[in-house]
């Protein structure tokens, strides 16, 4: 009988036995990427199109960098920006409005603020 699964095989031992699964990469079509630069500079992250395009967010960063798009923490690389970006979140903002304030995620805020010893509040800070 034979084996019609390509994830399985038969083993030396006569026992079916499972192959390494080797992870296939998404191809994205031209119209998908240009698709993808036009939503990020619109504002949406690079996490966020990599779960809406079904592929790593490496994969998205790498295209908007072959269109030269300027990506997340290359956006504020300054130390002028950055010195922005510490003051707007000590004047009360929270990271995810500095965040929509400088096109970059939460998380990149996150990352700056504590790089740069900024006493992160707490949501009961607010």
């Amino acid at each position: 009988m034979r084996n019609h699964n390509p994830t399985h095989y038969i083993d030396s031992h006569g026992e079916t036995a499972k192959s390494k699964l080797t992870p296939t990469q998404k191809r994205l079509t031209d119209s998908e990427i240009a698709s993808i630069v036009e939503e990020y500079q619109g504002g949406i992250t690079t996490y966020a199109l990599a779960e809406k395009y079904d592929c790593n967010r490496k994969t998205i960063s790498n295209h908007l960098k072959r269109h030269n798009v300027i990506v997340s923490i290359e956006k504020i690389k300054s130390e002028q920006s950055v010195k922005e970006l510490i003051k707007s979140y000590k004047s009360g903002l929270t990271a995810e409005e500095v965040a929509e304030q400088f096109g970059i995620s939460d998380t990149t805020v996150n990352k700056l603020l504590h790089k740069n010893d900024v006493e992160m509040r707490t949501r009961w800070d607010y």
